[in-house]
Order: structure tokens, then C-alpha cells, then sequence
């Protein structure tokens, strides 16, 4: 991987993290607005050099943010609302 898609994944993937960190734990928001704009962010990011493979890549980072989302609402004493 190069700077770019490094960055590409690591910046909006820190910024989702740090704001659920944080969040009341409103999932519907999570799955109806920030899970596609992450997913587009990825796509867009890796997609230049990577065509068809960056779909698989932007998937599997998808799911370690709703990994990351699950675990959140006990580490952060949150009500899945």
C-alpha cells in the first residue's frame, strides 16, 4: 500500500472511531449514514490503483468497524438506541 491509501483508510477510520468513542450509541445513524460514506471514502481511496480488488479490501474494513461499533457499547457504557 502507498501514503495515499494508507491515508485513505487510516484518517476517516480514526475520525469514526474517536466520534463513537463518544456517541450517545444511535446505530441506525451509523448504518444509514456513516457506514456508506466510510464505505465510498475506501472505495474512492484505494480504487485508483486497485480496481475490482479494493471492493473485498473496503468490505473487510467495513467490518472491523462494525467490530469496533459492537464492542464500543460495552467499553464505552453506551444504549443501543
Amino acid at each position: 500500500m502507498d501514503k495515499r491509501e494508507i491515508i485513505a483508510i487510516l484518517a476517516p477510520t480514526s475520525l469514526y472511531w474517536a466520534w463513537e468513542s463518544v456517541a450517545a450509541g444511535n446505530i441506525r445513524i451509523d448504518l444509514l449514514l456513516i457506514y456508506p460514506v466510510l464505505f465510498t471514502i475506501y472505495l474512492a481511496g484505494l480504487w485508483p490503483r486497485r480496481k475490482w480488488r479494493a471492493v473485498p479490501v473496503a468490505i473487510g474494513i467495513m467490518a472491523i468497524n462494525v467490530l469496533y461499533a459492537i464492542a464500543s457499547y460495552p467499553l464505552f457504557d453506551k444504549y443501543p438506541g
